[in-house]
């Protein structure tokens, strides 16, 4: 019998991009938000507090952890930060090509394919792949 997972508010993402996408990030995180998920991001950080500190609490509360791959991505370092910090954590990746070429670890993962589809489609993607069962790997 197949494993259904019905999504509740308590299924936390976490949005990695970089600041050049902004807006695209907006998006794919209300579309999140209206799919009952918890979305959270390096604007989670409340002011005054210690960036980098919190930026590691908001990434280990996520169940979830969605990269927005771009050019821009690969050559900020806090960007690489979060992807380390995900991954330490062992948070379950999704990785999707926005712009550009995955690099990295990412490279070597398969990705969901955002520059040829609507924001929509992306999410309804993003979901599916939230959903797939695991063989006991998270990135």
């Amino acid at each position: 019998m197949a494993e259904h997972h019905n999504t509740q508010q308590s299924d936390a993402v976490f949005i990695s991009y970089a600041r050049p996408d902004t807006s695209y990030a907006e998006t794919i995180g209300d579309l999140l938000r209206d799919r009952h998920f918890s979305v959270l991001n390096d604007r989670s950080v409340s002011v005054g507090a210690s960036f980098a500190g919190q930026l590691h609490d908001e990434i280990s509360k996520a169940d979830f952890f969605v990269v927005l791959m771009s050019p821009e991505y690969f050559s900020s370092r806090w960007c690489q930060a979060e992807l380390v910090s995900a991954m330490q954590e062992e948070k379950t990746v999704v990785p999707v090509r926005i712009r550009g070429e995955p690099e990295g670890p990412l490279a070597l993962l398969q990705h969901i394919d955002a520059e040829s589809s609507n924001a929509p489609q992306v999410v309804e993607r993003i979901v599916r792949a939230l959903r797939k069962p695991r063989d006991g790997r998270r990135y």
